[in-house]
């Protein structure tokens, strides 16, 4: 059985619903008396349940997704610095042979030892 009521408060609305079943049949079962947004809600609770899942598991990806993308960055940045501290090592000990008179000669052949 289905009653649609207007009224500005659910509870007052409800005992009068309440009281009227009870002077027409006090052995008649009084059914459950619910407001629409009680039942909007329950009705819409599976998509929320689901909505709220998905945006969950959204923001997981998105932290992850930054944590890769950091760790790709991190990884690239060290390689080059490395590199370019092997590279300046190497510069730098060049340049003290040169200041040394040490410098080495292109010799394709290896016949200088």
């Amino acid at each position: 059985m289905t009653i649609v009521a207007h009224g500005s408060n659910g509870a007052t609305v409800a005992n009068e619903i309440r009281s009227a079943i009870s002077r027409v049949d006090r052995d008649l079962p009084i059914p459950e008396i619910a407001t629409m947004d009680l039942l909007l809600s329950r009705s819409l609770a599976g998509r929320r349940l689901n909505t709220l899942l998905l945006g969950s598991f959204a923001a997981v990806a998105m932290v992850l997704a930054a944590i890769g993308i950091y760790g790709v960055i991190s990884h690239s940045v060290t390689q080059r610095n490395t590199r370019d501290w092997i590279e300046d090592g190497a510069r730098r000990k060049n340049q003290r042979r040169s200041q040394a008179g040490l410098e080495e000669r292109y010799d394709p052949l290896r016949l200088r030892a």
